[in-house]
């Protein structure tokens, strides 16, 4: 009797062990798959921040911001699109004024006879180093006997993928109907030389238009199209769920089952974006001058980065001479990105969490930059108050970026806002001692 009941807790410990063994194979084989597949592991940690990433989605890596739901843009006749007073993106703990940007205050308001305006113009990044980085660009300000005693009223128009001609368009816009400003600053670039390239000329859309404009213009949807945007809202509201689920459940802690995770999101991210290309295809028989713009003359992508670059420019040097008629001063800054070669050796962290190799920027930045900086000569030589910011990491040896975008953490954030207003108190200190 004893001998039987040996015999069946051996049995019990042996199936333990392989189960557990069984376990720890499955886990070991998909910690090579992710190695492999990235080149890289990750931590339980890293797995949770790139879950919670998923979780808090607000366009950022995912294009196509008039489909997902998740950012409330509306229409505008003049800067393409903003987003709705009414309905606030979730991200956002501030104001919306009631043009659509994101500012505590209304633009429209007459400045006080001790305020300074700085108007800062740009996409999502100018939005966040004039946010997170503005106290030491202030800081630097303040440094002038002149600004020492002043008020400065920030007002930010950057916002997500925003691109020129879109910002030139807006400063137009925005002094026409009366809005004050004593400093222009400019921080752009990424947008410019990779959105055209990703939401725009695979679509036959002009590179000159808004990103995924003909995605944001409602044309009478087809049942088909409209099946489509179901699918979307349908996938990304999964992802969204899935990702929660992982993130708050103790799964998290495997290894197998975060990979089985990011191998469904990677799969749901590539199926929103097939979709949402055959919803812009299926909805745009035949293509409407509406939606798409005049047909595009630059036959190469070559021949495009050089097209949008000079635009670039063009709308640069047109941004300086309005900041003249309103008696404005304008600085504009190239900004810079973890794609474009030698600008920064990546930490650890920013290359597991902050660098995609088969990222769709890459290849645009890594081609694309040299145009702009060759464009910018042109800036240079017209006397417009322009820098080249894409190498002020290159001695940095901390992590300042902060998504496989293009956005910084607090520490990016901070070395730029500093930059900026180093250069523009050298510059405005320039200028008073030439007047």
């Amino acid at each position: 009797m004893l001998g039987g009941v040996t015999i069946n807790y051996l049995k019990l410990i042996f199936c333990g062990l392989l189960v557990i063994l069984v376990y720890l194979g499955v886990e070991l084989i998909a910690v090579v798959i992710l190695y492999f597949d990235q080149g890289h592991t990750r931590s339980f940690s890293e797995w949770r921040k790139v879950q919670a990433a998923v979780v808090r989605a607000d366009g950022g890596y995912r294009e196509g911001y008039g489909l997902d739901g998740e950012n409330p843009w509306v229409l505008n006749p003049y800067l393409g699109y903003t987003y709705d007073p009414e309905n606030k993106p979730r991200w956002w703990t501030g104001g919306v004024d009631e043009m659509g940007f994101l500012n505590l205050r209304s633009p429209l308001k007459p400045p006080e006879a001790n305020e300074v305006v700085l108007g800062v113009f740009g996409g999502s990044v100018s939005h966040q180093v004039s946010s997170v980085g503005l106290q030491p660009l202030l800081a630097e300000l303040k440094k002038m006997s002149f600004f020492r005693s002043k008020k400065f009223v920030t007002l930010r128009f950057g916002l997500g993928a925003y691109k020129q001609p879109q910002t030139v368009l807006a400063l137009a816009y925005l002094i026409s109907i009366g809005v004050r400003f004593d400093i222009i600053v400019n921080l752009d670039g990424f947008n410019e030389i990779t959105l055209p390239f990703v939401g725009n000329i695979p679509f036959g859309t002009s590179p000159f238009y808004p990103v995924y404009w003909q995605s944001r213009v409602p044309t009478g949807a087809s049942s088909q199209a409209l099946r489509g945007i179901g699918s979307i809202e349908i996938y990304e509201t999964f992802r969204r769920r899935y990702a929660r689920f992982m993130f708050e459940s103790p799964l998290h802690y495997s290894n197998a089952a975060d990979v089985a995770w990011f191998l469904t999101d990677r799969l749901l991210g590539k199926w929103v974006m097939e979709t949402r290309g055959a919803v812009t295809r299926q909805d745009d028989k035949p293509k409407y001058l509406a939606r798409h713009g005049p047909a595009s003359t630059l036959q190469t992508r070559f021949a495009s980065y050089e097209g949008v670059a000079q635009n670039w420019a063009t709308s640069s040097l047109e941004m300086e001479r309005l900041a003249r008629l309103v008696g404005a001063h304008y600085y504009h800054f190239l900004q810079p990105n973890q794609y474009l070669p030698g600008t920064k050796t990546l930490t650890v962290d920013e290359l597991n969490e902050d660098y995609d190799p088969k990222s769709p920027y890459l290849k645009h930045v890594k081609e694309g930059y040299p145009y702009l900086q060759r464009a910018s000569e042109r800036l240079i030589h017209s006397n417009v108050r322009f820098v080249d910011l894409t190498g002020i990491f290159r001695r940095i040896p901390e992590t300042v970026y902060s998504d496989k975008c293009c956005h910084f953490n607090l520490h990016g954030a901070e070395i730029l806002g500093q930059a900026i207003g180093v250069q523009i108190r050298q510059w405005y200190t320039l200028d008073a001692l030439k007047h």
